[in-house]
């Protein structure tokens, strides 16, 4: 007859004892394990994030328009030259706006260049920089009229065409690039168009500078262009980080119809951008130069100014939207400051951007 034994209470509690340590360790494993699953995730999503910010700037700011103005200051241009590059509006096509965030941007007024474009960098406000484009918008391609020997006119702001496929396609306070070729450049400067007359040819185009932010005093027919220059319809974009709720933003100027006004609303592009800066390289007679968020111009034979910038170098710092299960302390590597306690993890990238349209 077999007999049966009862475990004893020392050998239930060591049991259980066993059984409380295995589990708990368990617990702990996949705990960690979570944790560990959960960190890499968010950095993968900040790295894939990252290549499409990247991507998005790289794309746009490369297709910016060259804008090499035909001004006084520019020895290679047409010898009728009367426009200083001083009085140019908006020159070349690349405009850092360094220590200014959306918030600075949206209170600008005009579209000069900012003061503290050529300011020493320790004197700027804020961390972030915003930047300014002219790019390239609908497919517009127009002549001038040939047979108006003063086309356009060195005494009034204004031009003619003679096509009137070209006439109907020019919009009303729309901004344009007038280009032409001179010896081995190519000068281009931006207007808008203030009025059209097209009731009979050659239709009549005006960019009178006193409606308008975007004209230069004089107009183009004292910037030297002749009846040989081509009209491109262009539009303005501009991206900067808000100090209020981050992000990357951007908007379009588009200007149209008779208010001349155009300026677009603010589209949030890339939530987790915390940190913005651009860094310019222009080329010059003693070659290429790499600027900090601030520019101090050199003169060289070819061009005044911001047109001589022939790239930018985007620094970008993205910061997860969910604090780290640890024990490390980030911070935003170009801010001055540094944040007590914060467990959000930052991707930093940095890169370079040409030009494209640099001719």
């Amino acid at each position: 007859m077999t007999s049966k034994r009862a475990f004893t209470l020392i050998e239930l509690m060591i049991a259980l004892l066993l059984v409380s340590t295995l589990t708990l360790l368990m617990t702990n494993f996949f705990k960690k394990s979570s944790g560990n699953l959960s960190e890499s995730e968010r950095a993968n999503v900040l790295e894939s994030e990252a290549l499409l910010t990247t991507k998005f700037l790289n794309d746009e700011i490369r297709q910016a328009v060259y804008l090499n103005p035909s001004c006084v200051g520019n020895p290679m241009v047409a010898a009728n030259t009367t426009l200083a590059c001083a009085g140019v509006i908006i020159r070349g096509g690349i405009v850092p706006l360094p220590g200014m965030t959306q918030e600075d941007v949206t209170a600008l007024t005009d579209f000069t260049t900012p003061a503290n474009i050529a300011a020493a960098a320790a004197t700027l406000t804020e961390d972030n920089d915003s930047i300014r484009l002219v790019l390239f918008d609908e497919d517009v391609d127009c002549s001038l009229d040939r047979s108006i020997v003063s086309n356009p006119s060195d005494s009034l702001e204004r031009f003619w065409v003679n096509s009137t496929a070209c006439a109907n396609e020019l919009v009303l306070g729309q901004l344009y690039v007038m280009m032409e070729t001179v010896g081995a450049e190519v000068y281009s400067n931006l207007f808008q168009i203030t009025a059209i007359d097209n009731v009979a040819a050659p239709s009549q185009i005006d960019i009178t500078s006193t409606a308008s932010l975007f004209n230069s005093v004089g107009g183009l027919g004292i910037a030297g262009y002749s009846n040989n220059a081509r009209i491109y319809s262009v539009k303005l974009v501009e991206y900067a980080v808000s100090s209020a709720s981050q992000g990357l933003w951007r908007r379009e100027i588009k200007p149209t119809g008779a208010g001349l006004s155009g300026t677009g609303s603010w589209v949030a592009l890339q939530s987790r951008v915390e940190g913005l800066q651009f860094m310019p390289l222009t080329v010059t007679t003693a070659g290429p130069i790499s600027h900090t968020r601030t520019m101090q111009f050199t003169a060289d034979n070819r061009n005044d100014g911001l047109e001589d910038i022939r790239g930018v170098s985007p620094r970008v710092v993205l910061k997860s939207d969910r604090a780290e299960p640890t024990t490390v302390v980030y911070d935003n590597p170009i801010t001055t400051s540094v944040v007590e306690d914060d467990h959000y993890a930052r991707r930093e990238i940095n890169f370079f951007i040409s030009m494209f349209n640099t001719q």
